[in-house]
């Protein structure tokens, strides 16, 4: 599904998943409808509920950023969003440290309200919200620090107790894991209970009127959860092996500044579908970036705007950091550097033949040690 970008902090682009507004609109709709009278209400615990899972995210990025991991963006969901980095954390304790930092975020602000209401008498407060239902309801359309607590409360109990990847429970989880059984194992175990949640919450979101957006989440961690055990077991068989084989010294540079139409035809003519620019900074053009561009405008656009950053690797990086990076971006290439500058490209059909050789390998060598020898 979509995201649509809100803006950039510190180098972070900032995006609103289409599911995140799917659900504002779905609230607004009803709110429209059947109770007008809490509409302000309402907005004013959506703002709560925006502020709460962007600042929840950006915690996970500067646990992240600390840990020297780069963020590229955050990504912000109904029930938390996710920091989208170029490589995930090595070590399992940084990635519970990363992965406890936004609920902590969310505890941390209800503690602190907690303590201000307890102190100031003025501050507007339903102590009284646990006695029924209606009650909360009320609470939560008339009490904006009330409103705040409860939706940090359940942002930060929902990401860490719900033991399903890519939510904070399901890291943290996998993490302590792979204290013991390694991150293969750990995370293994943790998308197949995350699978099995995802089908949970599916089967309650259709028979048990759970409504449309758990039923979006539940599709949404069921294939997350599905995409990181796939890395991860790529990774696991790549662990180890270099890149040298496969690292190509001739890469294709785009020499001019083409339209569209003209990039088209040039990748035809030389069956070419991805192409470096060299700029101030390193840029990638292939056909599904061009695909992106109604082809009513491909005369007019140039290729140098709709480029985006050239993703880069050491030469002497091991292969299952080449893997992840690919899989990150879904490029067809990334660029190899050496000293600085470009020494090579490494193309993505070139990375599959690796995995499979090394798959194949790996079956290999475990079949041979599973072979039982013939009594003499």
């Amino acid at each position: 599904m979509k995201s649509f970008v809100i803006g950039r902090i510190e180098g972070i682009q900032v995006e609103l998943h289409s599911t995140f507004v799917f659900f504002i609109l779905f609230l607004f709709g009803l709110l429209a409808v059947f109770d007008p009278v809490n509409l302000l209400g309402s907005i004013t615990l959506i703002v709560f509920l925006f502020t709460s899972v962007f600042f929840h995210e950006l915690s996970h990025s500067i646990v992240s950023i600390s840990k020297r991991i780069k963020v590229k963006k955050i990504i912000l969901l109904p029930i938390g969003g996710m920091a989208l980095t170029d490589n995930f954390p090595d070590k399992p304790i940084d990635e519970f440290l990363i992965s406890i930092a936004g609920p902590l975020f969310n505890f941390a602000v209800v503690i602190v309200l907690v303590i201000l209401v307890s102190l100031f008498d003025f501050i507007p407060f339903p102590w009284d919200f646990i006695e029924n239902r209606l009650n909360l309801d009320f609470s939560l359309m008339h009490y904006p620090v009330f409103a705040l607590m409860y939706v940090n409360l359940i942002l930060g109990t929902f990401n860490l107790l719900l033991p399903a990847l890519p939510l904070d429970g399901g890291r943290v989880w996998r993490s302590l894991l792979a204290m013991k059984f390694g991150k293969t194992n750990a995370t293994k175990f943790v998308s197949m209970i995350s699978k099995i949640i995802a089908l949970i919450l599916f089967v309650f979101a259709v028979f048990f009127g759970g409504g449309i957006i758990l039923a979006i989440i539940a599709v949404f961690i069921y294939f997350a959860s599905k995409y990181e055990n796939d890395l991860q077991q790529m990774k696991s068989i790549l662990t180890g092996i270099t890149l040298k084989s496969i690292i190509k010294e001739e890469i294709p540079l785009l020499q001019k500044n083409l339209n569209l139409k003209e990039l088209f035809d040039l990748m035809q003519e030389e069956n070419v579908f991805a192409f470096v620019i060299k700029e101030k900074q390193l840029k990638y053009i292939d056909l599904e970036l061009i695909k992106k561009v109604n082809q009513k405008n491909w005369g007019k656009t140039k290729a140098s705007e709709i480029s985006v950053v050239l993703p880069l690797i050491p030469v002497s990086a091991k292969a299952e950091k080449a893997m992840e990076l690919f899989m990150a971006t879904n490029f067809e290439l990334i660029g190899v550097h050496s000293n600085g500058k470009l020494a090579g490209v490494i193309e993505k059909k070139e990375m599959q033949e690796l995995f499979e050789l090394a798959k194949a390998k790996k079956k290999k060598n475990k079949d041979s040690r599973t072979e039982t020898v013939p009594a003499v």
